[in-house]
């Protein structure tokens, strides 16, 4: 076992070999979470002395790791051999470097050819995920859209990603993440903004109830390259099979979480123009539209970025916690920055235990800066 007290504790185990790196061996662990419906990955770089643990390291082997606080709620994950790396360090030693996956290869490499029955995306997605992952968190059961939805002979993340980008659940949008745990969750984001339960808070204070941030925190954001994509306007045109008729399609971006009546764009451009499509009754009413929507809001969700770390604790952070960032105003360190500070979504989380300590590495997102009027102007 790998430990530090009150700070973390991590157990490696390969084939029948429990502990197969001991405290004085590690170099690095991380394991690294994302949102999107990516699958976690992982990287481990160790000194051993044991020639038998090279045999074990191929594809089709597996991992199992433990970490946590402590022995009373430790976190299981199963990480699969993807890349090795290895090095002789003098006469009786080597050098490893492992990296790949966690949780559930069948996701991502297995392919199904099949035509549902008539149920909603969302119906379609819980029951998918739930062929490749121990459990399910979700705060919804169905959308707006039942039709035949049919897996064309390719892998379940790239038929889960096709269901949610046109699954309908206007003025609401999806998002889904998967943890190293084996836990995938899907999210209707204004039911839980509306909701309005914090999971966190990152605050430069130095209390259990929150998360005391190092002071080198990052904020970045890409108005530019975003807004180019989806933050105007488009009007797409789309034909209907069954009536003949030409339909205007738009969708219009408001912000969600930002303190903000609007997103920070160029008030001079107004609308553009989107692609041309057709629709035919395989699909339902809002096939095209909800589409456009998603793909707006997930997008524009991801304009507004903080990278903030924390050391010496571990925290059970996942993607898409709903989170509360403070930010010190630079005049008033008592104060909140009234620019930055505010709700986000978890979109990445990094786990690294290295020199006998954790860092956790958190990005965060949202649409927009606060107090955003008129593009800026």
């Amino acid at each position: 076992m790998i430990s530090v007290e009150g700070q973390f504790l991590l157990t490696l185990s390969i084939g029948n070999v429990k502990d197969f790196v001991t405290q004085e061996e590690l170099l690095e662990f991380s394991i690294t979470e994302y949102s999107g419906g990516l699958l976690p990955t992982y990287q481990l770089l160790f000194i051993s002395s044991n020639e038998k643990i090279l045999s074990m390291l191929h594809e089709g082997q597996t991992i199992k790791v433990q970490y946590g606080k402590s022995n009373e709620n430790l976190e299981e994950a199963v990480l699969y051999v993807g890349e090795l790396n290895t090095q002789k360090e003098g006469d009786f030693k080597r050098s490893y470097d492992i990296s790949g996956f966690a949780t559930s290869l069948s996701y991502v490499n297995s392919h199904h050819t099949k035509i549902s029955e008539p149920k909603s995306a969302v119906e379609v997605i819980l029951e998918t995920a739930k062929r490749n992952f121990k459990k399910v968190e979700t705060n919804i059961s169905k959308s707006k859209d039942k039709q035949n939805w049919i897996q064309w002979g390719i892998p379940d993340r790239a038929f889960m990603s096709h269901l949610m980008i046109r699954s309908n659940l206007m003025p609401s949008f999806p998002a889904m993440a998967i943890t190293a745990d084996g836990t995938f969750i899907f999210k209707d984001i204004l039911a839980d903004v509306k909701e309005g339960k914090v999971d966190h808070k990152f605050v430069k204070l130095e209390s259990d109830k929150v998360i005391d941030y190092d002071a080198d925190f990052l904020v970045s954001s890409q108005p530019l390259y975003f807004n180019n994509w989806t933050g105007y306007e488009k009007v797409k045109k789309v034909l209907n099979y069954a009536t003949g008729k030409i339909e205007d399609v738009s969708t219009l971006f408001k912000p969600v979480i930002a303190m903000a009546n609007e997103i920070d764009k160029d008030p001079n451009i107004k609308y553009r123009f989107n692609n041309f499509e057709m629709q035919n009754e395989n699909v339902h009413e809002n096939f095209w539209k909800a589409f456009d929507h998603n793909l707006v809001h997930l997008s524009q969700m991801s304009k507004v970025q903080v990278q903030l770390s924390f050391t010496s604790e571990y925290r059970k952070v996942k993607p898409l916690d709903l989170v509360f960032f403070s930010e010190s105003d630079n005049a008033n360190k008592a104060q909140a920055s009234e620019y930055n500070s505010g709700l986000y979504y978890v979109t990445r989380v990094t786990k690294s235990v290295q020199a006998k300590t954790i860092v956790t590495t958190v990005t965060l997102n949202r649409e927009s800066i606060n107090a955003i009027k008129n593009g800026g102007k």
